[in-house]
């Protein structure tokens, strides 16, 4: 780790129906990074089977797809990065964006903010 442990970090995301940039856990201010751990998809469409963007501020770095909901209910997948967790550029948010339109995803996701070295 390059720096210390300041707070944890969680969040949850509107619903995504677009394929628009939605936060997941804000930015956590200058001189600090997040740390993410686990990130959770969950789909909530009944017909569409879609692909989400997982992004550090708006480059992707990891994308996913989810079955569409069956009788059993809404599927989820769940990422896991490790305890040191995957690290985002200096004060950047965590977002997601759906890759495939008429979606209806959620993303849930925690971790840590870490202070930079020099913060």
């Amino acid at each position: 780790m390059s720096g210390s442990r300041v707070r944890d970090a969680n969040g949850v995301s509107a619903d995504i129906t677009d394929t628009a940039n939605t936060a997941v856990i804000a930015a956590p201010g200058a001189n600090k990074r997040l740390r993410i751990q686990w990130i959770t998809v969950t789909n909530q469409h009944a017909d569409v089977d879609p692909v989400v963007s997982l992004k550090n501020g708006s480059t992707e770095f990891d994308h996913v797809q989810v079955d569409a909901l069956d009788i059993a209910g809404p599927h989820s997948i769940r990422l896991w990065y490790g305890e040191m967790g995957f690290p985002l550029a200096i004060n950047t948010a965590l977002n997601a964006a759906n890759e495939t339109n008429s979606a209806d995803t959620v993303v849930s996701a925690g971790g840590y903010v870490e202070k930079t070295i020099g913060g």
